[in-house]
């Protein structure tokens, strides 16, 4: 055989066997699940991907799941993607869950001062995953990465089926994350009881901000978080029918939000509602005694003894509401504020303010004259299910019957709430809502002064 035939010949061999190898190799994987995305990049290349996305203009919602998120220290890939969340943030919604390492802990207050909402989850399944999903424009783009072994192996991705599973992950993990600043004021509030003084709490303040690398805002919103955590974990709004506590409360809750706080609101007319249905059917005879149905769907009570039973179930609904990071709004009526107050127990009362609501007797009638919202009754199936509103009706004779007083001056002078009472006139019905926001974030920031200047 002449050599130039001999050596094409080999060739072609060679050649034969590798492509019959690989195609066996092709083969084989296309029939296996893959453990993980196939190709690893630089980091700089995944940093750099992410904020291109991040710069899209059309982009104005960006939801991120970052456990590794690293502090971007003013300089660099990191700072410049920063910037351009907040640029998103501005002219829409960014939302960041972060671990609970220092490393990202440090990260999220540099997200804290600009603005953006930042959560830690309690418990992560895994830290290996993180996914960046961006919406505006034409569409949505989800960008996910694998870290293993320090290497980064990420993927784009598109189209309604993959969002929606991630929307719905991350809005799972968003629900029942506590927001960033409540975890700090955590850690600030760690091993500490009634007996540690304010010194000792400002004091475990300036050493948390040296840790975390705090700027002047994100310290700010720490404290206002360790201030209500320690002493005004529940807010009780109270006063007289038609006095506009319902109102009070939801201003409140929409401030607190602001804040970053999470809300639960109360309320006893759930309950006594309640006890009103299980005496009207005669289903319980524990229940509903005293109670008399009015026309609307209200009821009437002949004395205050009557709503006992619905004020036990409030307070053990703030007991077992009792949170790390949940502030509990309760609101209720009675002429017998101090006796009613008692009842949570001096546990609650020792980390609780009270907002008083005034109105005179004239407003709060013609307030409680064109209440109208009755009950909603659903029925499902084998379940009856009843709604009741803010604005329910309630007899104009209430205020005669129950609420001759209001109690206030008693409970002024109880020395275990000394301190703890903040009363709000609201006798205007034509005063601009402006008016009770900014009493309430005069409330806010005197619940807050004791612990600012650290």
């Amino acid at each position: 055989m002449p050599p130039v035939l001999a050596w094409a010949v080999s060739v072609f061999s060679g050649l034969t066997v590798a492509g019959l190898v690989a195609t066996g190799r092709s083969a084989w994987q296309r029939r296996q699940v893959p453990t993980g995305l196939s190709r690893s990049v630089y980091r700089r290349s995944y940093v750099s991907t992410i904020l291109r996305a991040s710069k899209n203009p059309e982009v104005d919602s960006l939801d991120i799941f970052t456990p590794n998120l690293t502090p971007a220290k003013s300089k660099g890939l990191l700072a410049e993607m920063q910037s351009a969340w907040v640029e998103i943030h501005r002219r829409g919604q960014v939302r960041v869950v972060i671990s609970t390492s220092q490393q990202s802990l440090t990260a999220g207050a540099e997200l804290v001062k600009s603005g953006v909402e930042v959560r830690v989850p309690r418990v992560l399944a895994s830290e290996d995953v993180s996914y960046h999903i961006f919406r505006g424009g034409a569409g949505a783009t989800i960008i996910v990465n694998y870290r293993d072994s320090g290497k980064n192996f990420p993927t784009k991705l598109g189209g309604p089926s993959l969002l929606e599973v991630f929307r719905s992950n991350f809005e799972k993990i968003w629900a029942s994350s506590a927001p960033y600043e409540s975890v700090i004021a955590e850690k600030i509030l760690e091993n500490t009881g009634p007996e540690t003084g304010k010194p000792q709490i400002l004091e475990r303040i300036t050493e948390t901000r040296a840790i975390y690398q705090l700027d002047k805002s994100a310290e700010k919103a720490i404290v206002t978080h360790v201030a209500f955590r320690r002493d005004s974990s529940v807010i009780f709004i109270v006063g007289l029918p038609g006095a506009g506590k319902s109102t009070i409360r939801r201003e409140l809750s929409s401030l607190l939000r602001k804040h970053r706080f999470q809300t639960e609101e109360l309320t006893d007319y759930v309950y006594a509602f309640r006890d009103f249905v299980h005496g009207a059917i005669l289903l319980d005879d524990t229940r509903g005694r005293g109670f008399r149905p009015s026309l609307g769907g209200a009821f009437r009570v002949a004395d205050e003894i009557h709503l006992k039973p619905a004020l036990k179930s409030l307070a053990e609904q703030v007991w077992s509401s009792k949170s790390a990071t949940r502030i509990t709004l309760v609101e209720f009526a009675r002429a017998d504020m101090l006796d009613a107050l008692r009842e949570f127990g001096d546990d609650i009362l020792l980390r609780s303010q009270v907002i008083h609501v005034h109105a005179e007797p004239d407003t709060r009638e013609r307030r409680l004259k064109v209440r109208a919202t009755p009950p909603m009754i659903a029925v499902d199936q084998l379940s009856v299910n009843i709604s009741v509103s803010d604005d329910h009706r309630l007899p104009t004779t209430a205020a005669g019957e129950l609420y001759d007083h209001e109690g206030l001056d008693e409970l002024l002078k109880y020395r275990a709430m000394q301190g703890r009472i903040f009363q709000i006139d609201n006798n205007d019905d034509t005063a601009n809502l402006m008016e009770i926001q900014e009493r309430l974030s005069d409330f806010v920031n005197g619940v807050t002064k004791a612990y600012e200047g650290s």
